[in-house]
């Protein structure tokens, strides 16, 4: 309960004052990735030189303020000490929630690191599993064969770990791309075949350009006609699912509802305020969108504070809180609790 409240205190302060320490870090801790999908190029990533365990440490008993980490990547389950990771930051952040996406590519190590993540005892633990199509179509996609009957099989392993902790919830993400427009609802069919799920286990999002996360750059030429069909999906999905009182489930409800017609942002954007991201080599982003620097932490005694409480990072937060560019959950979810009020005004509007 401690943490609960908390964590609730820190949204209310948000709601008043934009924080200039982040809450929630988006932290890349690989590029790795073992698929190459059709919209990202992290794959192409050349290999340097990551954060190691003894670094991430020195970075998180600095960022103990630190309340939600989401581990990204590349493809995040390829770092063997990703259950390391997890624990280093449980032991030094008063740690609320810890997201975790995965392309389902690992079956059994997926499920065996997610095991001894969820022994941590963090309040809140959640996976989303890449399904982007039916079979054929999501294997295309991320470039694979077998990737669809692989994160099959890694979703139903996690099912067995949510019945067994509590404090665990799996869901699968579809990803709205130009390559499976109209498909969810033949993705949920073939699913459902499979596992128990409706509407409401995917996280619906859609894929989004940046230079220095994805360097899918060149994709950019499809978002004009993608918008348009892109938004008119949405609102079939949203129709689809059932409505819940469940947090994580009412989140996703509430970033579907407030998706609009350019897929940009309908809030005053709280990244680097927040949020902010951390890529593997320890460069800070303000997101995974905007390709605008504010520091490295190794250059800066592994301390996230002076990067963003330096000029440099006063200067971006002004121009963020204009910034409309993304609509991506990673930067979405902490806008929208930042936002309360004017969140969910918009969400009951858009409700019926």
């Amino acid at each position: 309960m401690r943490k609960e409240l908390s964590f609730l205190k820190t949204i209310a302060l948000a709601n008043i004052v934009k924080p200039k320490k982040p809450f929630k870090i988006n932290f890349a801790i690989t590029y790795r990735c073992n698929y190459r999908c059709k919209m990202c190029n992290i794959w192409k990533k050349p290999k340097q030189n990551e954060l190691s365990l003894r670094e991430i440490e020195r970075i998180f008993s600095k960022a103990n303020y630190s309340q939600w980490i989401s581990l990204t990547g590349g493809e995040p389950f390829l770092r063997g000490d990703i259950d390391a990771i997890a624990r280093i930051i449980n032991e030094h952040c008063n740690l609320f929630t810890l997201n975790i996406p995965t392309n389902g590519s690992m079956p059994n190590r997926i499920c065996k690191k997610t095991r001894k993540i969820c022994e941590l005892g963090i309040r809140k633990t959640g996976i989303t599993v890449s399904l982007d199509g039916p079979k054929e179509l999501h294997d295309e996609i991320r470039g694979t064969d077998g990737a669809w009957e692989r994160s099959i099989e890694t979703f139903s392993l996690l099912k067995e770990l949510e019945r067994e902790f509590k404090n665990f919830k799996v869901f699968f993400e579809f990803t709205l791309s130009p390559f499976n427009l109209k498909y969810f609802q033949k993705t949920l069919e073939e699913a459902k075949k499979e596992v128990n799920v409706n509407a409401s286990d995917f996280h619906v999002t859609f894929f989004h350009i940046s230079e220095h996360y994805y360097e899918n750059s060149k994709l950019e030429k499809l978002c004009k006609t993608f918008k348009t069909k892109a938004f008119e999906e949405i609102i079939k999905v949203r129709k689809m699912r059932s409505k819940s009182l469940s947090a994580e489930k009412l989140l996703s409800d509430i970033y579907l509802a407030l998706i609009n017609k350019e897929l940009n942002c309908p809030l005053r954007c709280c990244a680097l305020s927040c949020s902010c991201f951390i890529d593997p080599y320890g460069n800070v982003y303000p997101c995974i969108v905007l390709n605008d620097p504010v520091g490295n932490l190794r250059e800066n005694d592994y301390e996230l504070n002076r990067i963003v409480l330096s000029d440099r990072a006063n200067a971006l937060r002004k121009k963020i809180g204009k910034c409309r560019l993304c609509w991506t959950p990673c930067e979405a979810n902490q806008t929208i609790l930042a936002n309360i009020a004017k969140a969910s005004m918009l969400y009951l509007k858009n409700l019926f």
